[in-house]
Order: structure tokens, then C-alpha cells, then sequence
């Protein structure tokens, strides 16, 4: 008798595996992890805003050097054009005395070395002012070669400076206080959030989808079957080697060496604003010094020239009282750059607005 043999296929997974789901995520409870990395977070923010205030106070600072440093080069070309049209005028004296036979070509050749001299020196101020321009350019973000327009000229406003009123002035607006106070708020954070690394977390999630490879009664182990997940998750860490106790050490450290910067900050802010405040004193004097240095040099260039025109003194008395009146002016001008650069430094170092 014939025996029927039936032969039936029988799958445990499909061919092509299909998996679609859409998955949400929620946590629930972390015990302050999330809200200490956003304080974190807005700390480092504060920290590059002030570092934004630092920038500017910077490039206010220089700008304003720049634009002094071009009126002092003015200034300082101005006393050597009237050094040089005085010598030119006492050469041409010399001449019409040298025709007369009153005086030597020697006399002659000895000034015009001097108007060489001062004309080397107007054209090393002509230099220097040109490069000074070009630094306010790039300063302005104007191209180098453009002659940017500056006005005013150089002179002597005096103000009184009330030491203790700026120094309580300096620890209230100065930048880098607020920088020294970051760092050390953002290092109390750091320490706080490593405090809270190895706390646990709590989260919950939903999963829905659609894949195949059930096994299940009449359905195909390739059809797709709608299904959904729901999940609660704790996550508790264990073991993590000392790293966190050793994060810990290095977290309480940054502090520490955070408020030692602060202070160190604090000391330094003091000492700049007294430098300034002794620059300004010290520019008066100077400036008070060199008044007086150009009314002696004016006199002695006027006795010198008489002398000199009545035949009892020589040429040489009247170039060196040129050059010293030449030298009285510039110091003059130097004074009153100083001391109106030192009222800049002094509000930059009171944290002030200057721009």
C-alpha cells in the first residue's frame, strides 16, 4: 500500500526583518543634575558677556591712545616747524651780516647744520604721526591708506582726583572683579554639579510602532502588527572607580584657587588705580615744570639774539637757546599728553565708560 508523504514549510523569523517605531522619552526625577548644568551653563554665559565689556573697554582704551598719540605728534611737529622758521630767520640775519662783514661764513654753515637737524626730526614726527593714523584706521576698520580726519588739538584740562572715591569706584564697575566673580561662581557650580553626577534618575517612555515576525495563529510571520511599549527606567550608578570622589578634589581645589584669584584681582585693580592716580600728579608737575622751562628758554633765546645782533655774544649762544626752547616746548606737550592719558587710564581702571 502507498504511503502519502506531505511536506509543509515552517518559518521561526521572516526573511526581511521590518521594525518602525516612533519612541518619547521623558525624564522624570534627576535630584537637580539638570538644574545644576543650567547654572552652569548660565554662569559661562555671564562669564563671555563680561569678556565681551572687557574687549570693548580695551579698544576704547586704544582708540583713544591713538587719537592723542596723533595730536601729540602735531603738536610736537608744530614746535619743530617754529624752531625751524626761527633758525631760518636768524640765517638770513646772518647773511646780510656775513655781507657786511660783520660776521664769518662759519656762523652760517653752523645754523644751517641745526635747521638740518630739526628738519630730520620733523620728518621722523612726520612718521611716526603717519603710523599712527593707520592704527587709527585699522581701529576704525577703515582701509589703512585712507586719511582719517582728526580733530582737536592737544591741551592742559586739570581735575581733581579723590583717591579713596575711585578706589571704592574701581571694586564696584571694573570688569575684571565681575570676571574674578564669575570664575569663582562658575568653579561653586562645577563642584556642585559633580556633587549631584552620581545621583540617580528617574524616566519614563512610549514606544509605538509596527514590525513583523510574530508567530501567532492564522497571521503570516511577514505581516506587520501594530504594538506599543511602555517603560519606566531607574537608573542608580554603582560603582565608578573614585572617579567622582577624585572630581570632587579637583572641583574644591578650582574653587580655592578661584578666590585666590578674586583677591589677587582686587589687590591688582587697587594698584592700578594709585598708579594712575600718581601719574596724574606727577604729570602736573611736569606740566607746571615745563611752563616754567619754556619762559626761561624764551628769555634766554631773547638776550642770547640781542647779544649776538650787538656783537657781544656768539652764534652758538643763540642755536643752543633754540634748542633749548625747541626742547622746553616738547617737554611741555609731552606733560600734557601724559596727563590727559593718565585721566584715561584712570577711568579705565575705575571700570568707567569711555566709549
Amino acid at each position: 500500500m502507498a504511503r502519502r508523504v506531505w511536506r509543509r514549510g515552517f518559518q521561526f523569523a521572516p526573511n526581511n526583518n521590518f521594525d518602525a517605531h516612533l519612541t518619547a522619552q521623558y525624564e522624570v526625577f534627576d535630584f537637580g543634575k539638570r538644574e545644576a548644568i543650567t547654572n552652569l551653563s548660565r554662569s559661562q554665559v555671564q562669564t563671555a558677556q563680561d569678556n565681551i565689556l572687557v574687549a570693548r573697554r580695551d579698544l576704547a582704551f586704544n582708540a583713544a591712545q591713538t587719537y592723542y598719540n596723533i595730536l601729540f605728534m602735531r603738536e610736537s611737529i608744530r614746535v619743530q616747524d617754529e624752531q625751524i622758521a626761527s633758525l631760518v630767520a636768524h640765517r638770513n640775519e646772518m647773511e646780510k651780516r656775513v655781507e657786511a662783514g660783520v660776521s664769518t661764513k662759519f656762523d652760517v654753515t653752523t645754523t644751517d647744520v641745526r635747521i638740518t637737524q630739526a628738519q630730520n626730526t620733523k620728518l621722523d614726527l612726520q612718521n611716526q604721526l603717519r603710523n599712527q593714523q593707520v592704527q587709527l584706521a585699522r581701529l576704525l576698520h577703515k582701509p589703512q591708506q585712507a586719511d582719517i580726519p582728526v580733530k582737536g588739538r592737544l591741551s592742559y584740562d586739570q581735575q581733581p582726583v579723590n583717591l579713596e572715591a575711585e578706589l571704592t569706584k574701581a571694586a564696584a564697575n571694573r570688569p575684571e572683579v565681575k570676571l574674578a566673580k564669575d570664575a569663582e561662581a562658575t568653579a561653586d557650580l562645577q563642584a556642585k554639579l559633580i556633587d549631584k553626577s552620581n545621583l540617580p534618575s528617574l524616566g519614563v517612555g512610549a514606544q509605538v510602532g509596527s514590525k513583523n515576525g510574530y508567530i501567532l495563529p492564522n497571521v503570516a510571520i511577514t505581516d506587520m502588527r501594530f504594538n506599543t511599549v511602555g517603560v519606566a527606567q531607574l537608573s542608580v550608578p554603582i560603582y565608578d572607580g573614585g572617579k567622582n570622589r577624585k572630581q570632587r578634589l579637583e572641583a574644591a581645589a578650582s574653587y580655592r584657587a578661584s578666590q585666590a584669584r578674586t583677591a589677587d584681582t582686587q589687590e591688582q585693580i587697587r594698584a592700578d588705580v594709585r598708579q594712575a592716580a600718581n601719574n596724574i600728579e606727577f604729570s602736573q608737575a611736569r606740566y607746571n615744570n615745563a611752563l616754567q622751562q619754556v619762559a626761561q628758554a624764551t628769555d634766554a633765546l631773547t638776550r642770547a639774539q640781542g647779544r649776538y645782533r650787538y656783537g657781544v655774544g656768539q652764534n652758538l649762544d643763540v642755536l643752543d637757546a633754540e634748542t633749548q626752547l625747541a626742547q622746553a616746548r616738547l617737554a611741555r606737550a609731552q606733560a600734557m599728553y601724559n596727563y590727559t592719558l593718565g585721566q584715561y587710564q584712570l577711568k579705565r581702571a575705575t571700570g568707567e565708560q569711555i566709549w
